[in-house]
C-alpha cells in the first residue's frame, strides 16, 4: 500500500541513464554531481562522506539500497543505516552547513526540478543562512538543517535524519542554530533569496528578486483593465502558472504497471528524451496609453528585449522567445499611470502577463506546472531540533506534503499524527499527510 502511494515515479528502469559511482569513479559526491546531467544517477558506496552538497541537476542520489528489497525492514537496512553525508564540521563558508541544498531556480532545463533521494542518512547539517523579506523587512535565518529545497519538488524516500539543526543543550533546554527546519526546508516562494544572491545584487537600488505576478503601481490598473478588454474584445485570461498536476489513483497506477502486486523498488529516472524540450513560442505585445501621447520615455522589458510606445495611444510588437523564465520590468520615464501593457501567446490568446508602471515581475514560458504533491515518504527522524518545523519545514507551497510512513520520535498516537511543531507549513498551507507514521507516543 505504502508503495502504490508513489509507484508512478518508479516505473522506468535506471539501466537507461549512466550511473555514476561514488567513491570509484569520483572520490566525493559532489565530484559525482558535477559530472551528471539530468536523468543520471549517482550510486554512493557506504561510508562517511562529510560534504555540503549543492544540486541544481535532476537526477537520483542513492546509496546501494536501491538494488534492496525496502519493502521488508528498510529501518534495519545496512546501505541506508551505512551511507552517510555528514555536515561538514567546519564549513568553508559557515552560512552554508546544510547536509544538501537544492536549488531549482536556476537549473538548465525548462520546469520544475523533481530529483530523488534514496536510502541514505544525512546528520549533524546545521543549515544554510537564508535572507527572507517579512513585510518588506529583511532578516536572515538559518534554515534547512540537512536539505534545504528552493523552488523544487524532490522526491525522498527511505532516508534518516539524525542530529540535524545545530540544537545545543545550555542547561535551559536545547538551543536550536536552525530557525526553520530542522531536518528539512522547502521554499516555493520569492520572498526569500540566498545570501549569496542578495550580496551579488548590493549595487543595484532594486531587489533581485522577481515575482510571477508582480503588482503593478499604477492609479488608473481598472481603467487600463476595461481598455484591454475594449481593445482585445474578450475578457483577460486565466494565469497559465495556475496548472496544476493530477496524481494517478492507486487503481490507475496498478494498470499502468500491468504487474500483479508491485515490482522490485526501482527509481524513476529521465533521459533527454523525457524532458519537455525547448521551443520557441511566438509572443504579442500589446502596449496602450490611457492619455494618448506615448509612453513618455517608460521602456518595457522581456529577458533581453526592449519595447516602448512612441506615441499614441495604441501599438504591438512580437517576439519570439524559447522556453524558459524571463524576468520583466517597465520603467524609466515619466506619466506611469498612463502605462499599460499585455503578453499574450500568439497560438491560442493566452495572456502571459499583464501590467502598468513602474513594474517588476516575470513569467515562465513552457515547461512542466508546479507539482501538487510533495513526497518526503518512509523517513526516519531523530534527535533534530529547530525553532519551527522540527523535522519538516514548508513556505509558500500549496500542495500536499505526503509524509506516509516515517517514523518520528513523539506522535499522538490518539490520532496517529504529530503537531505543527514538528511539520509546519506558513503562506499557503500545505497540507501534511500523515498514513501509518508511527514513534513513541505522547500524551
Amino acid at each position: 500500500m505504502k508503495k502504490l502511494c508513489y509507484s508512478f515515479i518508479l516505473l522506468v528502469s535506471f539501466l537507461s541513464a549512466t550511473i555514476i559511482n561514488v567513491p570509484e569513479d569520483y572520490s566525493t559526491i559532489q565530484a559525482g554531481i558535477d559530472a551528471s546531467v539530468n536523468g543520471d544517477t549517482v550510486l554512493i558506496a557506504q561510508g562517511i562522506y562529510f560534504e555540503n552538497l549543492i544540486l541544481q541537476k535532476e537526477i537520483v542520489l542513492a546509496s546501494h539500497a536501491i538494488n534492496d528489497d525496502l519493502d521488508s525492514d528498510w529501518l534495519n537496512n545496512e546501505n541506508i543505516n551505512e551511507t552517510i553525508i555528514s555536515g561538514v564540521p567546519e564549513p568553508d563558508d559557515p552560512s552554508k552547513g546544510s547536509c544538501l541544498v537544492i536549488r531549482g531556480s536556476s537549473w538548465d532545463y525548462s520546469g520544475n526540478p523533481r530529483p530523488e533521494f534514496i536510502g541514505l542518512t544525512f546528520q549533524d547539517g546545521v543549515g544554510t543562512s537564508m535572507s527572507v523579506n517579512d513585510c518588506d523587512i529583511l532578516r536572515s535565518e538559518r534554515s534547512g538543517g540537512a536539505i534545504l529545497i528552493f523552488e523544487a519538488y524532490p522526491t525522498i524516500v527511505y532516508n534518516r535524519f539524525l542530529n540535524n539543526g545545530g540544537g545545543e543543550n545550555t542547561g535551559g533546554g536545547v538551543v536550536a542554530a536552525v530557525t526553520n527546519g530542522g531536518a528539512i526546508s522547502h521554499y516555493d516562494t520569492d520572498d526569500v533569496e540566498f545570501d549569496e544572491d542578495r550580496n551579488s545584487s548590493s549595487q543595484d537600488n532594486n531587489s533581485s528578486r522577481t515575482y510571477v505576478n508582480g503588482n503593478p503601481a499604477t492609479e488608473d490598473d481598472y481603467n487600463n483593465e476595461k481598455k484591454f478588454q475594449k481593445i482585445q474584445g474578450n475578457e483577460r485570461l486565466r494565469d497559465v502558472s495556475s496548472s496544476k498536476v493530477r496524481v494517478p489513483s492507486l487503481k490507475e497506477l496498478e494498470e499502468m504497471l500491468a504487474i500483479p502486486g508491485y515490482p522490485s523498488f526501482v527509481p524513476e529516472v529521465r533521459d533527454d528524451d523525457d524532458f519537455v524540450p525547448r521551443v520557441r513560442s511566438n509572443l504579442i505585445i500589446y502596449m496602450y496609453d490611457s492619455y494618448g501621447d506615448g509612453w513618455n520615455g517608460n521602456v518595457l522589458t522581456i529577458g533581453e528585449h526592449t519595447f516602448t510606445l512612441q506615441n499614441g495611444e495604441y501599438g504591438e510588437e512580437t517576439l519570439s522567445l524559447d522556453d524558459g523564465y524571463y524576468t520583466v520590468t517597465c520603467v524609466g520615464g515619466s506619466w506611469q499611470s498612463e502605462v499599460s501593457w499585455q503578453i499574450v501567446d500568439a497560438a491560442d490568446g493566452t495572456e502571459l502577463l499583464a501590467g502598468g508602471a513602474p513594474y517588476e515581475g516575470g513569467f515562465d514560458l513552457g515547461g512542466d506546472p508546479v507539482s501538487d504533491t510533495l513526497f518526503i515518504q518512509n523517513n526516519y527522524f531523530e534527535g533534530n531540533s529547530s525553532g519551527n518545523g522540527e523535522n519538516v519545514y514548508s513556505k509558500g507551497y500549496e500542495g500536499d506534503i505526503d509524509v506516509s510512513g516515517s517514523v518520528f520520535e513523539d506522535i499522538d498516537c490518539e490520532t496517529n499524527t504529530v503537531n505543527e511543531f514538528v511539520l509546519q507549513s506558513i503562506e499557503n498551507a500545505a497540507d501534511y499527510i500523515q498514513n501509518d507514521i508511527s514513534g513513541v507516543c505522547i500524551e
